[in-house]
């Protein structure tokens, strides 16, 4: 009877997996991203709720895509950590500093007629403005 031939652990560990194997290990590793941690750390927080108030100092703890807890010296083993000193939080502020300019311009352009129009009289004249 023939002996069975050993693999070395190295040439083992560069096999292929199985797809089975491939796809549990992808599912994991969306699930990880999904319930990924940040803590927001420092930042002033608006949080227009009346519960909470405004916090100077104040901390926002994410699980996933939800804020799981807004306090001061919230603890969140395993986060990431971001230091928001002197910065803003508050609902609806996504990428503000290239929108806010933005409102005061809407309603111009009911004449323009392409999207030339618009890169011209918008980004090329009025946006080098703000």
């Amino acid at each position: 009877m023939p002996r069975a031939r050993q693999v070395p652990a190295r040439a083992a560990s560069r096999a292929p997996r199985p797809a089975a194997d491939r796809f549990s290990i992808e599912i994991t590793k969306i699930e990880s991203a999904a319930m990924a941690r940040t803590l927001v750390k420092n930042c002033f927080v608006l949080s227009m709720d009346p519960a909470i108030g405004d916090l100077d100092g104040g901390d926002i703890l994410i699980e996933g895509e939800k804020i799981a807890a807004v306090g001061r010296n919230l603890a969140a083993e395993g986060a990431e950590v971001l230091d928001a000193s002197a910065r803003i939080a508050m609902p609806g502020m996504v990428n503000a500093h290239i929108h806010a300019w933005e409102f005061q311009l809407r309603g111009i352009g009911a004449d323009w007629v392409s999207s030339r129009d618009y890169h011209d009289n918008l980004h090329k004249n009025l946006a080098t403005r703000y």
